[in-house]
């Protein structure tokens, strides 16, 4: 099943965001979005990508 039709089961979802530096001090950004169907709970990787600059809070907003 794809991520399509996985959240489009969900009747609801829970987002988490992450930043963090890697020891080369590039900075990266993920959001997973965790959902139950059946009673089962899955977990999708929404977005995953480099972060460039401060990690401020107008920074992650845009």
């Amino acid at each position: 099943m794809d991520m399509k039709q996985q959240l489009s089961s969900a009747k609801d979802i829970c987002l988490t965001v992450d930043l963090w530096s890697s020891r080369d001090i590039r900075s990266f950004m993920g959001i997973i979005g965790y959902f139950v169907v059946k009673f089962t709970l899955h977990s999708v990787m929404l977005v995953f990508h480099r972060f460039h600059g401060s990690h401020t809070a107008k920074k992650i907003y845009n």
